[in-house]
């Protein structure tokens, strides 16, 4: 059997329309999640075709943010100060991780 080893930073992008944000900043590194807030949040199984198993290894960088995509939709002044509400149907969720892989070879015998 034959195996490669990799590390790979694994990129995910969605949109949530249930959720709604307020006061995105144009810059995403801006819009990270708290670790309790990222945890609450739903997120994607991942997984990996022909990975040894036990293999899958995810080191502890991981973030999770909110990318502004488009405008605001409303205002909120319900609360002492001004705050822009921004739709989950327009703005992304972004999540980052890393991971250590080893991926199992499959050789084919097309003769």
């Amino acid at each position: 059997m034959y195996s490669f080893s990799v590390q790979l930073s694994l990129n995910l992008t969605w949109y949530e329309k249930r959720l709604r944000y307020m006061n995105l900043r144009d810059d995403v590194y801006e819009n990270m999640l708290s670790e309790y807030n990222g945890e609450q949040m739903w997120r994607p199984k991942v997984g990996f075709l022909n990975a040894i198993t036990g293999s899958v290894k995810q080191d502890d960088f991981s973030a999770m943010m909110i990318r502004k995509d488009a405008d605001d939709e409303s205002q909120d002044f319900s609360m002492d100060k001004e705050n822009l509400i921004f739709s989950g149907s327009r703005n992304p969720i972004m999540l980052i991780n890393q991971y250590q892989i080893t991926f199992r070879i499959v050789s084919l015998n097309l003769l």
